[in-house]
């Protein structure tokens, strides 16, 4: 039986004018062990290859956005979790997607409600560097001006236009929901209210990488939002949106089973 865990709650590739707060620092999976990566294998290429990011809820499964599962040309044959590692497609702990559970009322047409538990063909072992999240409880708003940790692998989070491949960690601030919802009016996505936004300080807004959908928002080391869309090469205009997970904390420890 499952429960929600105790609430405590680089040298970059290319040129980039940024300012130190605007890049993420590397850090190590051991100080984040609960970060999975996950792949997709394309067989034009025969090579798997890094494509979003999730959370480890038990020893057989994972929290990932629905935008990760779905689609015409989606296989759970082709999608895998490496857990246990900090560089990008580097060995670590490797388990094969049996399937995938998205939010029942997930929408394809504006991704409100994106949000997924992937359930392994195989238990994965727990150590130092693969460990349980720490999942935020149903219904907490998450206010406009607090502090989130977001991880990844993208430029999302290292910044620049290039990542190194490295796990990155960078602070954002929580950006008015309102405002972020104006900034997308138009766009294929929606700022609904299970989503929240979340930007650098100096700008607002923070350029979106799609490798880190599904990148982890943490507040004191409690799961609080995954990246579910953004934009890219918008020079930090954009905030980037995430997926509330307060909003499904009771769905989420319904279908872990």
């Amino acid at each position: 039986m499952v429960s929600v865990l105790t609430l405590a709650v680089a040298v970059l590739a290319a040129v980039c004018s940024c300012t130190a707060s605007d890049l993420g620092r590397p850090v190590s999976i051991g100080e984040h062990p609960s970060l999975v990566q996950i792949e997709v294998f394309l067989p034009i290429l025969n090579q798997w290859f890094q494509q979003c990011a999730g959370i480890v809820l038990t020893n057989y499964h994972y929290l990932s956005t629905a935008t990760c599962f779905h689609g015409e040309f989606y296989d759970p044959a082709y999608r895998r979790i490496i857990a246990g590692s900090s560089r990008r497609s580097e060995p670590g702990e490797i388990s094969y997607v049996h399937f995938a559970v998205n939010h029942p009322e997930f929408s394809e047409e504006n991704y409100d409600k994106d949000v997924s538990i992937v359930r392994v063909t195989h238990a994965i072992h727990f150590g130092p560097n693969i460990q349980q999240g720490a999942i935020i409880q149903q219904g907490v708003v998450i206010p406009q001006g607090i502090f989130v940790d977001l991880l990844g692998w993208g430029t999302t989070v290292q910044g620049g236009s290039v990542s190194d491949g490295n796990l990155h960690k960078l602070e954002l601030i929580v950006t008015n929901k309102e405002n972020c919802r104006e900034q997308y009016k138009g766009h294929d996505r929606v700022v609904t209210d299970n989503k929240f936004c979340a930007g650098l300080v100096r700008a607002g807004g923070r350029d979106y990488d799609n490798t880190d959908l599904g990148a982890p928002a943490f507040f004191q080391n409690a799961l609080v939002g995954i990246v579910s869309f953004g934009k890219s090469n918008a020079n930090d205009i954009y905030p980037v949106v995430l997926t509330s997970i307060s909003s499904f904390t009771e769905w989420i420890l319904q279908n872990v089973h």
